[in-house]
């Protein structure tokens, strides 16, 4: 099995509940994020918005993106976060 399989990555919320997801669906959430937050930084905690997160969801996301299933989106993101990081 790999990270690219549906279902593949499975977390345990609770003792009865649990949800899976995939290293696609991951990277396709954070670029969403990105792009549609305000500051282009997202919350990582309820209202805060921590630079030090975003940049580990900015390094990976991207990257696993544009070598294995769509476009390169990495250069926008990375413009805009930038000029709102700055």
């Amino acid at each position: 099995m790999t990270l690219a399989e549906p279902g593949c990555l499975r977390f345990q919320l609770t003792r009865a509940g649990s949800t899976s997801t995939d290293a696609r669906s991951v990277a396709e959430q954070a670029r969403w994020n990105f792009e549609h937050a305000v500051y282009c930084l997202y919350p990582c905690e309820p209202s805060f918005a921590y630079s030090y997160c975003n940049q580990f969801g900015l390094v990976g996301s991207p990257p696993q993106r544009s070598r294995v299933w769509a476009p390169l989106h990495a250069p926008a993101i990375l413009a805009e976060f930038r000029r709102r990081f700055e």
